[in-house]
């Protein structure tokens, strides 16, 4: 079966079953609503008809009774079995014997019974003479109606039949072909036959309809002959965009090896004008040429703030080029961290600041790289330190298990300047500080914070950061308790 003929035979059979439905149920009530009022109306007049024939009964029964006209009685009694609407009769005199029967004496639910005292007026005294008892049937009654319900339902399934006729061929005509015509275009344009159009002169909902899809139809063929010129563009862009990446992609490699291996070859003589420095320094303090020693003290300053500039370079050269390895052993956590007091400790108190250490003690020993670790805390309490004045600076290390893994948490918090949002989101990107402002003032590179991240990630762990701006900043480095060998980082990777 077609999609057309399944979506003409569904309207359809959804019209014609809604209007069944609709005028099934309004015939039927109204049928149910007729026959009701014709029952009640019956009910009433066979009642009104029970109780005239009462009261004439007990009327001309207490004057035969009072003469003992017994012959009588019975001639009178049996003409009730003449109505259809009798059921049963019973005569009683005073002392409740049975003068006469006639009927069946078993009633049933449908049946109105009537009771009446059979008195005589004899000289302005009245005499009681007994009982009559009369049952009336309202099967009849019942018989008549649904006699009628049934030549109604006839007659209400001739019109029902007839009108969904009327209905089925409006439907067919109308509605039916210019929707199926309509699906047969909307398929074929489907499969890519973008020339078709609807042939439709009538003006009314399917005119606009058949126009408008017309219309649709030749915006569709403009808009897939751009699209086409378009794809075609954009091929030729994406083509040249893969051959720009490759290109990239060479020339960072290409850089990061460069550096890396420029660093370590500067590092060499470096390392030679420190050695030289300090040794004149002491030459010069034995000869007590005071006024060289300044000079020299700031040749080796100097020289080690390069050589840790050019070690920065290495150590992001070699992640980024893919020659960062980790050195993973079991050692002791608290030595560690407690060791970082003597080393950054003066550089943060140089501010006025305090330095507090809190350690959680369940962390005894972990498995990681030792010197990566050491590296990105003194990095982070560098940073704090450089920030903060007349303020504090507090380390934080705890333990945390989630997932049945371990982790080893490390906060540094301090109340420094802080940083805004804009500040935030580039605070890891590599040679980036916090503005122009802040690179003057304080110094630094910009590359502390980005190693910083990527040994951390290195390590199977990352690193995040909050702050406000004047009140202070909060770096949580979170490192598995037991790192394993992970794939070193791919330039790629170094968002």
């Amino acid at each position: 079966m077609s999609r057309s003929n399944q979506f003409k035979r569904t309207v359809r059979t959804h019209v014609l079953l809604s209007v069944a439905i609709v005028m099934a149920f309004i015939m039927g009530s109204a049928i149910i609503w007729n026959q009701y009022n014709t029952y009640m109306h019956d009910s009433k007049n066979l009642d009104t008809h029970g109780n005239l024939v009462v009261a004439m009964y007990t009327k001309v029964l207490g004057q035969l009774m009072w003469d003992l006209n017994y012959n009588d009685i019975g001639v009178m009694l049996s003409a009730l079995q003449k109505d259809e609407v009798f059921r049963y009769a019973i005569l009683h005199d005073s002392d409740n014997k049975i003068l006469a029967e006639y009927g069946t004496k078993e009633t049933a639910k449908n049946d109105i019974s009537y009771l009446a005292p059979i008195e005589y007026l004899d000289d302005g005294q009245k005499h009681s003479l007994g009982n009559f008892k009369l049952v009336l049937t309202r099967n009849k009654l019942i018989e008549n109606i649904q006699a009628d319900i049934l030549n109604n339902l006839g007659e209400m399934f001739l019109i029902l039949m007839a009108t969904l006729f009327a209905i089925y061929a409006v439907i067919t005509i109308f509605i039916a072909r210019p929707m199926r015509q309509m699906t047969m275009m909307m398929n074929q344009m489907a499969e890519g036959d973008l020339d078709r159009s609807v042939s439709y002169t009538r003006k009314d909902e399917f005119g606009l309809m058949a126009t408008t899809f017309n219309t649709l139809t030749k915006k569709l063929r403009q808009n897939y002959q751009t699209l086409e010129n378009r794809s075609a563009e954009l091929e030729g862009a994406n083509k040249d965009l893969e051959t720009a990446r490759s290109m990239a992609e060479a020339a960072d490699k290409t850089k990061s090896q460069f550096l890396a291996n420029m660093t370590h070859e500067l590092r060499t003589p470096l390392n030679a004008i420190i050695g030289y420095s300090e040794m004149m320094v002491e030459d010069a303090d034995e000869l007590t040429t005071e006024d060289f020693v300044g000079d020299l003290q700031r040749v080796i300053s100097s020289a080690k703030h390069l050589l840790a500039l050019i070690n920065d370079i290495l150590d992001i050269s070699k992640i980024e080029s893919g020659k960062s390895t980790l050195d993973l052993e079991g050692f002791e956590l608290k030595e560690l961290v407690f060791d970082l007091e003597s080393i950054v400790g003066p550089l943060i108190r140089k501010g006025n600041n305090g330095f507090e250490i809190n350690f959680d003690e369940t962390l005894v020993e972990v498995y990681s790289d030792q010197m990566k670790i050491r590296q990105c805390l003194l990095n982070l309490l560098s940073n704090a330190g450089k920030f903060t004045h007349n303020g504090k600076v507090t380390l934080e290390v705890n333990r945390e298990k989630t997932n049945a893994e371990d982790w080893m948490i490390f906060k540094i918090i301090d109340t420094g300047i802080g940083m805004t949002e804009k500040q935030l989101k580039q605070i890891f990107n590599p040679f980036t500080q916090a503005d122009q402002t802040t690179t003057r003032k304080y110094g630094g590179t910009g590359l502390g914070l980005a190693i910083t991240e990527k040994i951390a990630r290195l390590l199977g762990g990352n690193i995040t950061v909050e702050s406000t701006l004047g009140e202070g900043t909060r770096f949580i480095m979170r490192l598995p308790l037991k790192s394993e060998n992970n794939p070193v980082l791919s330039s790629a990777n170094q968002v």
